[in-house]
């Protein structure tokens, strides 16, 4: 919840000035809101602005149990889509989840309060900690227009008109991801069996929906394929930069503009199509200096994902989460509702990861290869898509296998929050052949570089104090080896992707 000042949004002064046909509802500190028609949009949250006003269509619920723990339930995934299933309405825009039976959904509850406020504080604090690293994210993206030109969009793109030839990938434009792959969407696909006039998309191509333009619907493709013909695909001209248009364009007020020169009469009807995109202006750097700026900001994306994933490893691995609250009061709880609770802990988790190689891997196996790694034998992988690829383009065939990671509760894994002299020392003696007992291990990886200091080092060449003086990365890196066949079972292979 946030105050209504607070709000981005589009127009509500409808909702919000209705005097005499509404009844505000007053809610206090530490409610439960939610409203019914868009739990599918996770709009459920805890009450933290304290006493005031919401519309009549919100419904609020107090607690007798600590507010932050309930929230962490309520606002899961795992929870509202539960709570999806009593959806009703014949219309999908009008679906609601009515209160009678939102409470009559069952959550798992931990027994004591101390227990619960344990929990509602070591996910606030992890909250505040990801909330400061994309607050300093968001401070460092200012751009600073020295030597930029004015120029019009049509100058930098041109319209890419050709038809689909009947045997392309099906793409979809979203506005939180960019350009995906249809099948890796979560929306249904009503796409027309006969696609003859569908827009062909080629890699670097920058397609938007033309409709949605002006909420961000843009993304620079990473594929070949074809979108609907409701769609506009700009091709970048010259030594224009896809991916630091894209980045403009989903500025905020880059989107005003995009909203301002949308032509129709009601939102549902706006759209800006090329020939009137074409005139739009914009401040605009060289070339070069729009691959730097593209650039710093993958590099920001990287640390952000890192920062995400570290998240989701503390939330649902950590040996805080695992030993020291859920095994608090094991005793006098009984053991059989304690390992349940960690068993729906651990379930929760699901991930995704990335493996680079030179061809799909759907049944991962470890091989014992003739050169030690970082983390010993195992099968690697890692969070960050990008770093995947650097390692398939080591081959003449490049592939790309991605899964999705679901965390067993009693495996025994290892995870470096941060290069130390401990991850040094680990990389070291498993680079020596030494062998360990994890099930799992997370961490940074050694790359060709950092690995030839590691190796200078190991030989005497340099002191530890000169390794750290030089192990500077220019990319974040991470890497998740699992180690044993057990851990391999919590892979589950999803798709391929072709370099």
């Amino acid at each position: 919840m946030i105050p209504l000042s607070e709000r981005k949004t589009n127009n509500r002064e409808q909702l919000t000035k209705d005097e005499f046909t509404k009844m505000y509802l007053v809610t206090e500190l530490d409610d439960i809101v939610y409203n019914p028609a868009n739990v599918k949009y996770g709009a459920i949250d805890r009450n933290k602005c304290g006493r005031g006003l919401i519309s009549p269509i919100y419904v609020t619920f107090t607690t007798s149990e600590i507010p932050g723990f309930i929230e962490c339930i309520v606002t899961s995934h795992d929870f509202q889509q539960r709570a999806l299933r009593f959806e009703e309405g014949t219309v999908t825009k009008r679906q609601s989840v009515n209160p009678e039976d939102f409470v009559t959904i069952d959550i798992l509850v931990a027994p004591q309060k101390e227990e619960q406020r344990k929990i509602s504080e070591y996910f606030d604090c992890l909250d505040h900690l990801i909330t400061l690293h994309q607050c300093k994210c968001d401070n460092t993206k200012i751009i600073i227009y020295i030597a930029w030109e004015q120029r019009k969009l049509g100058e930098v793109f041109a319209e890419r008109t050709e038809r689909a030839n009947g045997d392309e990938e099906l793409l979809s434009v979203t506005i939180a991801n960019g350009v995906i792959r249809q099948a890796n969407s979560d929306k249904r696909n009503i796409a027309s069996e006969d696609k003859s006039n569908y827009k062909l998309v080629r890699k670097g191509d920058v397609p938007y929906n033309s409709m949605r333009m002006w909420q961000g619907a843009v993304g620079n493709s990473e594929y070949d394929g074809i979108v609907s013909p409701a769609y506009t695909v700009l091709i970048p001209l010259g030594d224009s930069n896809s991916k630091f248009f894209m980045e403009l364009f989903k500025k905020e007020s880059s989107l005003k503009v995009f909203q301002r020169w949308s032509q129709g009469l009601t939102s549902d009807t706006w759209n800006l199509k090329y020939p009137v995109l074409s005139t739009i202006e914009f401040l605009m750097p060289s070339g070069d200096e729009q691959a730097k700026i593209a650039d710093y900001f993958q590099s920001l994306d990287h640390l952000i994902t890192l920062h995400q994933q570290k998240y989701i490893f503390a939330k649902y691995v950590s040996k805080y989460a695992k030993n020291d609250i859920l095994e608090a009061e094991s005793a006098s709880v009984g053991g059989s509702r304690t390992s349940f609770w960690k068993k729906e802990i651990f379930n929760m988790g699901m991930m995704t990861v990335y493996h680079g190689g030179y061809k799909a891997v759907e049944q991962p196996e470890i091989r014992k290869g003739r050169n030690t790694k970082d983390f010993g034998t195992g099968f690697y992988c890692t969070i960050i898509k990008e770093q995947a690829q650097r390692w398939a383009r080591r081959y003449d065939t490049k592939v790309v296998s991605i899964y999705d990671v679901r965390m067993e509760a009693d495996l025994n894994i290892k995870e470096f929050k941060e290069m130390t002299e401990e991850w040094l020392d680990f990389i070291v003696a498993c680079r020596s052949g030494l062998s360990h007992d994890y099930d799992i291990v997370i961490g940074a990886m050694a790359d060709d570089q950092i690995y030839n200091y590691v190796s200078d080092y190991m030989d005497g060449v340099i002191t530890r104090e000169q390794f750290w003086v030089l192990a500077k990365f220019k990319y974040p890196t991470h890497q998740i080896a699992f180690c044993t066949e057990r851990s391999l079972k919590c892979l589950e292979y999803r798709d391929c992707e072709v370099l």
